[in-house]
């Protein structure tokens, strides 16, 4: 019984791989239903171990035809890790980065404004980093004005907005501006960083607010929460009873953060964020090295 077991599963294993690509493959539904995207080895590390990188796929044989624009690490740490663990929420069409309500928001209202593809990335990248990057999550001021309990922080979201919107714009004002639109000064990339992270802060206030049962961390990810309190399942603390039968974040801490469920955010989120992207488009140097 054993070795049909085996037998069975190694065989179930093949048939998988013998699709390779297309198993891990993600179609971008904006290109029409044609180009496939998934992981395939792309040329060996130094320790003679392939990396499965994201990229385009081609079909005949399987295989990515290119590296993925992102970087090996952009998922994490783990080589063969896909969106972050999370197909159900995230996708990587064009395996530069999961696309989330920070990223699109900023990379896609960016481009429609007139930057160029590279300054966009920056922005978007540095905005959906906050989430992202280790720890920087865990950093509750960075995303709400209110600690668990619901005081406010010494320097909450809004202050962080500030603070970074700030440095930013004065980063990219004494910038040099060189005749090459092709050669970036630091303070340029620097100054775009911080915009990134600043626009982070402010798209927070649209999502991590009362109405979305998400002013605080707790009533963000009351499930989460819990979970360090050593309740995860919602069985001790009260607070954490009363969250489970009446927070529907608490099966889903994404939720707060979904176009689909809350549209008339995501609109004002994009429409905010265009009218600050705007505002940096008229510095000098944005212009010269952030025009198509």
């Amino acid at each position: 019984m054993k070795r049909t077991t085996v037998l069975t599963t190694a065989l179930a294993i093949a048939v998988v791989f013998a699709a390779a690509s297309p198993a891990f493959a993600n179609r971008d539904p904006g290109m029409g239903g044609m180009p496939m995207y998934g992981y395939a080895p792309t040329p060996p590390m130094a320790g003679g171990m392939p990396v499965y990188s994201y990229g385009p796929v081609v079909p005949t044989p399987p295989r990515v035809g290119q590296a993925g624009l992102g970087g090996q690490y952009r998922d994490g740490m783990n080589l063969y890790q896909y969106v972050r663990s999370d197909p159900t929420n995230r996708i990587d069409p064009t395996g530069q980065w999961s696309k989330d309500l920070h990223y699109q928001a900023t990379y896609d209202t960016a481009i429609k404004i007139g930057y160029n593809d590279k300054c966009a990335r920056v922005l978007a990248s540095w905005d959906q980093g906050v989430d992202d990057w280790t720890g920087a999550s865990l950093f509750a001021w960075y995303h709400f004005n209110k600690d668990v309990d619901g005081k406010p922080y010494g320097c909450g979201r809004d202050c962080w907005f500030k603070t970074r919107w700030d440095k930013g714009v004065d980063k990219l004002k004494r910038a040099n501006v060189y005749e090459s639109p092709w050669i970036w000064d630091v303070s340029l990339t620097d100054g775009l960083a911080h915009i990134g992270e600043s626009l982070h802060h402010r798209q927070d206030s649209f999502a991590h607010n009362a109405s979305h049962n998400a002013e605080t961390p707790f009533d963000h990810a009351p499930s989460v929460i819990c979970l360090l309190w050593g309740d995860g399942f919602g069985i001790i603390h009260q607070r954490c009873i009363d969250a489970k039968a009446n927070n529907p974040n608490w099966s889903d801490p994404h939720r707060p953060d979904k176009k689909d469920i809350w549209p008339a955010d995501w609109n004002a989120t994009v429409s905010d964020t265009e009218s600050l992207l705007k505002e940096i488009w008229q510095i000098p140097t944005v212009q010269c090295h952030c025009k198509k």
